[in-house]
């Protein structure tokens, strides 16, 4: 009979658990939320499908920061269904542990929750394009917080070499906006230089 697997999504990682028909433990760890290990996690529930005769893959969030991993999933071939947050906590009240919430425990909930119900909402891929639409996405994200993050370090190491040199007062510190959009069109080009084509 088919296992079913739980994934309890995280901004940094997500949680993976799998349990086999009759709830025994199959697999529980740590992904990260990066290409490599959502691939390693992959090839781990492609072995277990094999064994098992098929698999489900629940997941308590869609799209944002489950993008990545749904997409990949759903790639891969696996079926994926999406179990609402709200669900998993109130099946988790029932558990020994009741309100006290773990990654490792949600995963299995949901694994659990997947495997009792046969209503959950899959989730699918209309065509090819629209994976690679949500990877392109996800990967846009990434680039948008660097360019951020570059912008903040230019800008302020900026007033502060200002400031050691007596210019103004950097508590006072005001930016013209050509010299923000100067920033931002050259974090722009370093972008698209990595920017996958």
């Amino acid at each position: 009979m088919a296992a079913t697997a739980g994934s309890d999504i995280g901004k940094d990682f997500h949680w993976l658990a799998a349990i086999d028909d009759r709830g025994g433990p199959l697999v529980s760890r740590r992904v990260d939320n990066d290409p490599e290990s959502i691939e390693q996690a992959i090839g781990e529930l492609l072995t277990i499908q094999a064994d098992h005769d098929g698999l489900t893959v629940g997941v308590d969030l869609m799209g944002g920061i489950a993008g990545l991993l749904t997409a990949m999933l759903l790639a891969a071939g696996l079926r994926c269904v999406h179990m609402p947050g709200l669900a998993v906590n109130r099946a988790r009240r029932g558990t020994r542990e009741g309100e006290n919430k773990s990654d490792p425990r949600d995963a299995k909930v949901i694994a659990e929750q997947v495997m009792l119900r046969d209503d959950s909402r899959a989730i699918a891929v209309s065509e090819e394009a629209t994976v690679d639409l949500r990877l392109l996405v996800s990967h846009r994200t990434v680039l948008a917080k660097e360019i951020t993050a570059r912008i903040s370090f230019v800008v302020v190491s900026g007033e502060f070499l200002r400031a050691k040199r007596g210019g103004p007062d950097p508590s006072r510190a005001s930016f013209s906006l050509g010299s923000v959009l100067a920033m931002w069109a050259w974090c722009s080009a370093i972008a698209s230089e990595t920017w996958p084509r």
